[in-house]
């Protein structure tokens, strides 16, 4: 719509309307045609982004050059630093920035000039429509990743092909080698050769008498077990490192006094002389700790009892000193009994008495069901 002769923008023009009656609304710089027309298509659309920047900067002014740094390039266009590199690299391939000597670093600041389109050395318009720099150097670094990746690919199928020749030539060896062995068994029929059993081999079966003698020693480990006990009034906590020091004590033989396996008798009583021990008041007696000890006791079993009791009785002495000529009460931890229960033992015999009950109630439950 005309008002004044000019023209607002956003409306229709009358059939009267001229370019002199048009008034720019904002101040323009006014830049050659050949940026437009020969650029528009074949450079990116990054490198044709930063050029009309500088060429704001540098005509738009009416300076001949300007000096950036890529690092405030990046940050007025919005570009990274990456892209801008790139883009300067393309118009300079071109011709259309003037190339500057020095390297373009991330703080380095360098001259900018525009050169006349003249002196542009652009490429054919009809053989690279719609390719440009940034998708050459795409592809160079493809190209080469695809090489790399080639001479791996490569050294890798040769190396390959080296160990499967060598796994073939081992197997022509072990074929080769059962092959002789097997003429060798039948030229000798009357003597075969006997089969060699390697570690892995399933173990043989037991006969009679191993048989007999690993029953023979289960029945004394059940025996041994059940009497300790009912010595402590709890179950043996870890029973099978219990299982592991029962078979030393069966295979145990003192040279004077025992020909054969331990009788379980003697074995229990030794344990139930070693528990008088204070030390075990607060500590289960394993059957490790007893072993210790079946030397002195098997040689004379008096002498062992009279040990133990004497160190129950020095415990009783500190713990039970008389104050002001009367006797005090012992304490709990101080047991007046050999085999009195301490406060800690009496609670993990009842918590272990506990466990084997509900142990026993989950298996009549199980046999019913």
């Amino acid at each position: 719509m005309e008002h004044g002769n000019t023209y607002q923008a956003g409306q229709s023009a009358d059939d009267n309307a001229t370019p002199e009656k048009v008034v720019a609304l904002r101040p323009y710089t006014k830049k050659d045609n050949a940026y437009a027309d020969r650029l528009i298509g074949v450079v990116s659309p990054s490198a044709y982004y930063l050029l009309d920047y500088l060429i704001r900067q540098t005509v738009g002014f009416h300076r001949e050059s300007v000096r950036y740094s890529s690092k405030q390039l990046a940050i007025v266009t919005q570009l990274s630093q990456r892209t801008i590199f790139t883009a300067i690299r393309e118009l300079e391939a071109l011709r259309v920035l003037a190339k500057d000597a020095g390297d373009m670093g991330r703080t380095q600041i360098r001259t900018f000039r525009l050169l006349a389109s003249d002196v542009w050395q652009l490429p054919e318009r009809d053989t690279q429509t719609t390719a440009n720099f940034a998708v050459v150097e795409r592809k160079k670094r493809t190209t080469a990743k695809t090489t790399v990746d080639e001479q791996v690919t490569t050294a890798n199928f040769a190396e390959d092909a080296m160990q499967t020749t060598a796994n073939f030539a081992d197997l022509i060896k072990k074929e080769e080698y059962k092959q002789k062995e097997k003429k060798e068994r039948s030229s000798d029929a009357d003597a075969p050769t006997p089969r060699k059993h390697s570690s892995s081999s399933r173990p043989r079966k037991m006969n009679d008498e191993q048989l007999a003698t690993k029953n023979v020693q289960e029945e004394w480990m059940a025996q041994l077990f059940q009497g300790i006990e009912e010595i402590n009034g709890y179950p043996i906590g870890n029973r099978a490192a219990a299982r592991g020091m029962a078979h030393k004590l069966y295979a145990y033989r003192h040279p004077k006094q025992i020909d054969g396996p331990l009788p379980v008798d003697r074995a229990l009583d030794c344990y139930r002389l070693t528990r008088i021990n204070p030390f075990y008041d607060v500590k289960e007696l394993t059957i490790a700790e007893m072993i210790n000890g079946l030397g002195a006791y098997l040689s004379s079993p008096d002498n062992y009892r009279a040990g133990m009791q004497k160190k129950r009785d020095n415990a009783n002495h500190v713990y039970g000193a008389h104050q002001n000529g009367h006797a005090s009460t012992p304490p709990p931890s101080s047991p007046s009994t050999d085999d009195a229960l301490t406060r800690k033992g009496q609670e993990t015999r009842e918590r272990l008495a506990q466990a084997r009950r509900m142990r026993e109630e989950e298996a009549a439950k199980g046999a019913q069901s």
